[in-house]
């Protein structure tokens, strides 16, 4: 039984990151800065909740779970950026998303 509910957990994550890697690549307008640099972040908090938006409530996760590469503590440049969503242990979505100057 435990075995069933395992294969079931990772069967749903497997369908959810087919869902998310479905999306597309996600876009973020933003203001800048005469440095360059964003007015803000975009943190993995902003990102689940665009991606709750997007999905219409279909796809909530615990923020926690994004991971954008080299930028532990948020985008803060314009530019196009590869984001992990660790769904289970096993099954990882990857998702692009775009943030250009509003």
């Amino acid at each position: 039984k435990l075995q069933e509910e395992a294969q079931s957990k990772k069967d749903a994550a497997n369908a959810q990151k087919t869902v998310l890697e479905n999306l597309g690549n996600i876009s973020f307008a933003a203001q800048v800065g005469p440095t360059g640099k964003l007015f803000g972040r975009i943190t993995s908090k902003v990102l689940a909740e665009k991606i709750a938006e997007l999905t219409e409530g279909q796809q909530q996760f615990n923020h926690k779970s994004i991971s954008i590469a080299g930028y532990p503590h948020g985008i803060d440049e314009l530019g196009n950026y590869n984001v992990e969503i660790k769904l289970h242990s096993d099954v990882k979505a990857n998702i692009n998303i775009t943030v250009a100057e509003a």
